[in-house]
């Protein structure tokens, strides 16, 4: 009869070292399992420590949504707050997997829907920038603030941000619940003239359907339109300030 894998990983002498190392590689090829998780806790791997992409083991298991891996690390004594090497924590990935679950469970563990951890990210910027429209509109039922600014990143707000990313549904969804449509930045740029200086038509429409303001300035003095390229000048004329 072979002799399993967490069986050879609790006879052999593995240093804490070792057994962290290897446990992150094994991660990162998708191949930690739980019963792997208990075997190399019995060694004394650390759970909490950075993987050479700089996650942690939990960073991983919410983005290959294994929420079974996470409840054995908390079991096997990890920290679910541990930070990545981006000060992020595993909540804020939470943000784009397209599974309520994670974010509940997140939530009972008592997480605040608006941590940012060490960096001035949140879970619904995650969220935005991966037009993941569904888990947008339950973060936000749960409290989630989109007027937050993401300091680290010119200081844009979660609809700056979906429209960084392109995510036109996600956008969407923080428009219908009543969003302002005219959040500044630190410099005033505003969402719409953002969408106009990346071209971006579709998230053009949308802000100026619910409400965005043409005649906004940035801090030097261009609206969108003085923004907007020659292309998207000439299609879409109602962007001009009157």
């Amino acid at each position: 009869m072979p002799i399993s894998l967490p069986s050879i990983i609790r006879s052999r002498m593995y240093s804490a070292a070792e057994s962290t190392s290897i446990m992150g590689a094994m991660c990162l090829d998708n191949e930690l399992s739980t019963p792997l998780i208990r075997a190399f806790a019995s060694v004394n791997a650390d759970l909490n420590a950075l993987t050479d992409d700089g996650e942690t083991l939990y960073h991983h298991a919410v983005r290959q949504k294994k929420l079974k891996m996470i409840k054995t690390l908390q079991e096997c004594g990890g920290d679910l707050h541990t930070l990545n090497e981006s000060g992020l924590k595993a909540l804020h990935y939470a943000g784009m997997v397209d599974d309520y679950k994670f974010i509940d469970y997140f939530m009972n563990e008592g997480f605040d829907i608006n941590d940012q951890g060490q960096s001035t990210k949140t879970t619904l910027m995650f969220a935005a920038f991966a037009d993941n429209p569904k888990i947008v509109s339950y973060v936000l039922g749960l409290g989630g603030n989109p007027y937050i600014k993401d300091i680290d990143s010119n200081s844009w707000s979660s609809l700056h941000i979906a429209i960084e990313g392109q995510s036109h549904d996600a956008l969407m969804v923080m428009l219908v619940n009543g969003i302002d449509p005219n959040i500044p930045s630190d410099d005033n740029i505003t969402p719409l003239h953002w969408a106009a200086f990346r071209d971006d038509a579709a998230s053009i429409r949308l802000l100026l359907k619910h409400g965005a303001d043409k005649h906004a300035y940035t801090m030097t003095g261009e609206t969108a339109w003085d923004l907007a390229s020659p292309d998207t000048k000439k299609s879409m004329p109602q962007l001009k300030a009157s």
